[in-house]
């Protein structure tokens, strides 16, 4: 794996500097996680004496990482990793909240797995879902080090050799960052909704609260994606999907767009594939595209044929939209 750079040397490395204001403001967000299962990701015997759960050793600490695999197909040598998107601080210090969504999200992966006929193994992200450690980390370093050693020790005990990477939000954030540590094994890669461009993104954040163009500098501890398509390794056949909504209000499009359009620069495939999330207020889930879609390019499925897939799910969504209104309106 190449070697990770912190958040601090990115930003040097762009000619950025630190803002004190902001770093406080970040400070502040990361404190207010509180870290959890500890000691499960100090002991590896701890950790695995529970099914479901790895023991990640790396440079920057250990954390004991929650996986759950959908049934069937456990001969096939691919599979879907799945890195959900980032999760409040009210949420992930409260364990109950973050697995109280998992039973239903699992009855939808095996419902895609029986679909697609391929296993779907949702990686729960550090400090959520079962996972030990901060998620105030979230987007950092080290979790793009847990992330990538849960990954390997996933792949050898299950006998996966080749990996569909899908994400939402944060997580694509994550998974975009994986690929540019140089992966070889990722075949299809899904990414929805993904806030790729970190520090364009806090630049923007900074002059839009009033600081001038030459004065607004962003300091980040996560991995910023952007500034490292440089490591993204050429695989042949390999095919990314880029999907978002130009209305999303949580990871505005235009921190989207722009890394698939560097991909492309960089002569790796990648595909822009915009959606309207019209049952979203905040237009920000494709979830709902991103599952499906690599479970049909894993299968061989045409750019095409993809796409096809993606605006399948759109005219259900927008179905549902018009359900959803239609209710509202005769409820008044």
């Amino acid at each position: 794996m190449r070697k990770l750079l912190c958040g601090t040397a990115i930003i040097a490395a762009s000619g950025l500097g630190s803002f004190p204001a902001y770093a406080e403001m970040q400070a502040s967000l990361a404190s207010s996680y509180k870290p959890v299962l500890v000691a499960e990701g100090r002991s590896r015997s701890l950790c695995e004496s529970k099914p479901g759960r790895i023991f990640v050793p790396t440079s920057s600490g250990s954390e004991c990482i929650a996986y759950r695999v959908t049934k069937g197909f456990e001969n096939r040598p691919a599979a879907v990793f799945y890195l959900a998107g980032d999760v409040s601080p009210e949420k992930a210090n409260d364990p109950r909240k973050t697995m109280a969504y998992i039973p239903k999200q699992m009855q939808a992966l095996q419902s895609l797995t029986n679909a697609h006929r391929v296993r779907y193994i949702k990686l729960g992200r550090i400090g959520v879902e079962g996972s030990s450690g901060n998620h105030g980390q979230h987007g950092s370093d080290h979790e793009l080090a847990v992330m990538y050693g849960a990954i390997d020790i996933l792949k050898q005990r299950l006998g996966i050799k080749t990996i569909g990477l899908v994400g939402q939000s944060g997580g694509s954030a994550v998974s975009a960052g994986l690929l540019t540590l140089g992966r070889t094994d990722v075949a299809c890669a899904v990414l929805g909704s993904g806030p790729f461009n970190i520090i364009d993104r806090q630049r923007d954040f900074l002059i839009a609260r009033g600081m001038s163009g030459s004065n607004a500098r962003a300091t980040t501890t996560q991995y910023d994606p952007s500034a490292h398509v440089d490591g993204v390794a050429e695989v042949p056949g390999r095919r990314v999907f880029i999907i978002g909504d130009p209305n999303d209000q949580a990871a505005p499009f235009k921190y989207q767009a722009p890394f698939a359009r560097a991909l492309h620069a960089a002569n790796h495939h990648a595909v822009t594939v915009k959606v309207s999330v019209l049952i979203d207020p905040l237009h920000h889930n494709t979830a709902f595209y991103s599952l499906p879609a690599v479970g049909a390019c894993l299968n061989g499925a045409s750019d095409k044929d993809v796409v096809t897939t993606i605006g399948q799910v759109q005219k259900q969504v927008s179905a549902a939209s018009r359900l959803a209104r239609q209710h509202a309106s005769t409820s008044e």
